[in-house]
């Protein structure tokens, strides 16, 4: 959630933190949870909290020219926004993705295993959250997970992608620079990166429904309203709760986010649905 003391603004001014080590196994991976957290494919890590549809990856050469397009759609709800829904386009062919299940080309998925054109999508369950995998032309590309409270956790394996050839909101492929659309630009300000990688027009509105902002600015949460969360919560006794749930990852700047996830959603369920 970013700094929350900073209360100069109500609008999020974050620069990218890289942290670990590269992912080399098998190939890399990227990552949207929480309120949104983006881990970039060198491992970096940084927050965007806009309300709006982003371009989370795209790789117009994916599979010979087939194309992959991924976009995330994120909202705010109340001091806090997350991932609620992600589309994922290769070809002609569209993958919805939500809390109320799955949809290929606006037609709801009720028997899984499932495969249509170039998609193969499995459905499993982990303390009863839906873990879909979803693979295409036989690569894994995507792991999706949906816990009880529908904020989205969504990996992204760039499985088959060549370097340079991806692009989004989580870097370039597969250095994780904040590279711009011309290809050329590199962003600090992670809130400017996310604007640039909001999804246009041109690119075509790919999830079930329209959203009334669609192709407007994109908005963020007041960070008084994430303050007084926090501090609310504190209250109650969720600091403790917060640093219990999320005593299980591996790096500080993910407990750090994980905590504070917890605290601004008052949801304990976030520690383990998302990291």
């Amino acid at each position: 959630t970013g700094n929350i003391n900073d209360l100069s603004s109500n609008t999020w001014s974050q620069t990218t933190t890289s942290v670990g080590q590269l992912n080399t196994d098998q190939f890399y991976s990227a990552t949207a949870a929480g309120d949104p957290h983006i881990t970039k494919w060198d491992g970096g890590k940084y927050s965007y909290h806009g309300e709006c549809d982003l371009v989370y990856a795209t790789s117009p050469s994916f599979e010979d020219g087939l194309g992959l397009d991924v976009h995330i759609r994120t909202t705010i709800e109340t001091s806090f926004s997350y991932v609620e829904a992600v589309a994922i386009r290769v070809g002609d062919f569209v993958l919805n993705i939500n809390k109320d299940g799955a949809w290929i080309d606006n037609m709801q998925i009720s028997d899984f295993p499932a495969e249509e054109g170039p998609f193969a999508i499995t459905n499993t369950q982990k303390n009863k959250m839906p873990i879909y995998v979803i693979s295409v032309v036989n690569k894994k590309v995507i792991t999706v997970k949906v816990p009880g409270h529908g904020y989205l956790f969504v990996q992204m394996f760039a499985n088959g992608i060549q370097s340079g050839e991806m692009h989004g909101l989580m870097g370039e492929y597969p250095s994780g620079k904040l590279i711009g659309r011309d290809g050329v630009s590199e962003f600090v300000n992670t809130n400017e990166y996310g604007e640039e990688w909001q999804v246009q027009p041109f690119e075509g509105m790919l999830f079930l429904e329209a959203r009334e902002s669609e192709f407007v600015a994109c908005k963020y949460p007041n960070k008084k309203a994430v303050a007084t969360a926090r501090k609310l919560r504190s209250q109650e006794g969720f600091d403790l709760l917060a640093e219990e749930a999320c005593q299980h990852l591996d790096t500080s700047i993910d407990y750090e986010f994980c905590v504070e996830d917890v605290l601004t959603t008052g949801d304990v369920r976030i520690a383990a649905g998302y990291y």
